[in-house]
This record gives structure tokens, sequence and C-alpha cells, in this order.
């Protein structure tokens, strides 16, 4: 369940890009990144977030319920015509058929921010691929175990320092606070596949740091855990592991950032601007694509999405 991150290569592809009617399948033990360009997951998944996605699964795979338990699957949107864009979206699995004549499994689908559940069209290829408003395990891409959050945690002289979760459960934006030098955040656990999570917290130094890789001082729900920390010149990097619930996450330091915060840009605001240039539609979360083959070392920080100015 640990994940070792290999440095992403970016792709630009899946927004407004025609594929083939047959899509390929990923190999065995394959993953793939995508960067969220759409607000239909808020909070669960926010523009700017990065999720992992395991290729090599089926329909078995995925458990489909209401949220917060369901999947998160990533899949291609059915096609009303053979000119239609191929656009890949990422949300919950909250329902699942089986057809008893031909066996293919069928998902009801839904964004957390949405009221509703997916109504997708017929798909022009035949029943095979979407009935009902619902979407076959024909275009399963993946289901999403993990995935990146990105939150301000301040600006100091001008310059702004992000916070990074890279966890297997849902998480509240990490928040900073400099009076008490310390991180804070919470996790829902919700991943079909095991009982137990992971959380792996990058922290800019500049804004929250230690003597010692062994002052940090980690708490889950006010109780002391354990914990593996690294670093590099400019970020610590905090990993520990806990059992599925919903759980209050404190991390303190001993040295944090002196002087008055001012105020600063999000730095996310060119992936928004993307998002909208390419006319990501609230309805669907549309997804930037990178690829490797392997997971993350769970003491290195999780490698930042490319650069798409």
């Amino acid at each position: 369940m640990k994940l070792r991150i290999l440095v992403l290569t970016f792709v630009l592809v899946l927004v407004g890009i025609g594929l083939a009617s047959t899509y390929a399948r990923a190999v065995p033990d394959e993953y793939t990144s995508y960067l969220i360009a759409g607000d239909s997951m808020v909070p669960t998944l926010k523009i700017g977030d990065l999720i992992t996605v395991r290729t090599d699964v089926n329909a078995s795979n995925v458990l489909a319920a209401p949220y917060p338990d369901g999947d998160i699957i990533v899949f291609h949107r059915p096609k009303s015509n053979s000119s239609d864009s191929d656009v890949i979206v990422a949300h919950r699995a909250v329902e699942s058929i089986v057809n008893s004549n031909t066996g293919i499994v069928f998902f009801r689908t839904k964004g957390d921010n949405n009221t509703s559940a997916d109504s997708f069209v017929s798909d022009y290829r035949g029943e095979n691929y979407s009935m009902n408003g619902m979407v076959s395990d024909k275009l399963l891409i993946g289901k999403a175990i993990a995935h990146s959050k990105h939150s301000l945690a301040g600006s100091w002289v001008g310059i702004s320092y992000n916070l990074t979760v890279y966890t297997s459960s849902t998480v509240t934006d990490p928040v900073f606070s400099q009076s008490e030098k310390k991180v804070q955040f919470d996790v829902v656990g919700y991943a079909s596949y095991s009982t137990s999570g992971f959380c792996n917290v990058t922290i800019p130094k500049a804004i929250l740091n230690c003597s010692s890789l062994t002052d940090w001082q980690v708490k889950l729900n006010s109780t002391d855990i354990n914990y593996a920390a690294s670093q590099n010149a400019t970020h610590t990097f905090i990993y520990f592991e806990y059992t599925y619930s919903t759980h209050h996450i404190e991390i303190t330091g001993t040295q944090a950032m002196t002087g008055q915060q001012t105020d600063s840009d999000f730095p996310w605001g060119t992936v928004a601007a993307v998002a909208a240039i390419a006319g990501v539609a609230a309805v669907s979360v549309s997804l930037y694509s990178t690829k490797r083959r392997r997971a993350a070392r769970k003491n290195e920080s999780p490698q930042q999405a490319p650069d798409m100015t």
C-alpha cells in the first residue's frame, strides 16, 4: 500500500483531443497520475489536486457505494458520436449493476459536489458502453488509490509557501498556525482495498522546522504516534500510518516563520486558468495525465504537478 513516487513526465492529453474508439488498457502494475481541472468533486478533490490511479483493476475491484465509501473511479465519458472529443472523468462510483446477458458491469457515478448522479448519453457504439445514464466497465481506466492535496500555508515578504499532503485518504486542506508552530488537518479513510491509510506531509522549512528530525511531534486525535521523517535543503517530509477512520492530525515543530504574513496570489491560479480555457464543465472532472510505473517511497516527497503556464 505504500507508494513510491517517481519523477512524473508530463504529457498533455485528454482535453479536446479525440481518441480512437478502442482504448488501450494499461499494463499490469502501472499507475497514472492525473491533475484535477474541475470542481465537481469538491471538497474531496479540488482544482490542482493530483490523484494516483491504479490501472490494473477491473469492475470486481471497485466498491460502488454512496459518499464517502464508494471508490473514486476514472473513466472515459461515453460518446454520442465518433466526432466527440475524449473526456476523462473522475467521479465516485455510487452504484453498480451487472447486465445478466453480457456480464458487463455498469457504474452509476456522481461528483461529490453535484446534487444528482451523472446521466451520460447513450454511447454511439452501443449498450456495451453506456446504459440508462451509467458508464460501462469497458470505459474504466482505474480507481484512485491516493492523492496529493496542496494548500497555501501563507506568504511572507511576497513569497508564497505551500503545504502538500500525499495520502490514501480523503483529506481537508492542511492549515498552518504560525503562533502554535503547527500544521493540522483531518483525514477520512475511504479506500476499499485496505483497512489502513498513510500520509506523507511536505512542509517548507522556511515556515516550520526543527533542529533535528526527531524533534517533530505528530499527534493522531491528540495522541502521539510514530512517524518517519526525512529532509532536503528546503523541505521536511513526514510519513505516518493509521487505521482507516476519521482522524485529526497535528504536526508540531520547534521553529516557525517570524514576521507579519502578507497577501499573495494562490500559486495554483494558473491551473484554474488552463481549466477555464479548456472549457471544463463543472459537472465533470477533466484531467491532465502523467504516467509512472511504480509507486513512491514513503519518506519521499511527491513530485509537484508540472508547470502549465
